[in-house]
């Protein structure tokens, strides 16, 4: 009887320690421009700039995939210069170093929503953006 319960543990205790990794969940950031202005943003990082120009109405998506559905920031990077139509920024910095109402490195403002097992997260530029660059 001992030895059944041995066994029995052993064989319990294996099918315990034999879990499969997750599968990873596939992640779109899409960053959109809902302003009345063509914008430019350049994303300051340690290769360099990354520019993302971005016409009326157009948006730029990022496919990732991680583990639990978080998502990360679609670039890396210190600060993001959001330009408007060549003459009015703002700077978001990714220590939070100033007082942009919706910084676009904090997901925060990077709302979620899930279809199919995908996740979405959508950054929105909109005029109120262009409105508080120019109070800057």
């Amino acid at each position: 009887m001992k030895t059944y319960l041995i066994i029995f543990s052993i064989i319990l205790l294996s099918f315990s320690s034999c879990t499969k990794d997750p599968d990873p969940i596939t992640v779109y950031n899409t960053i959109i421009n809902q302003s009345s202005y063509n914008m430019r943003i350049v994303v300051n990082n340690s290769a360099g700039n990354d520019t993302i120009l971005l016409a009326k109405n157009m948006s730029k998506a990022y496919k990732t995939s991680d583990i639990i559905g978080t998502g990360v920031i679609p670039f890396d990077g210190d600060k993001a210069t959001v330009t408007f139509d060549v003459s009015v920024s703002i700077i978001h910095y990714r220590d939070d170093m100033q007082s942009v109402s919706r910084n676009i490195f904090s997901y925060a403002n990077w709302p979620r929503h899930m279809t199919n097992d995908i996740y979405y997260y959508d950054y929105i530029f909109t005029d109120d953006d262009y409105e508080e660059a120019l109070a800057m």
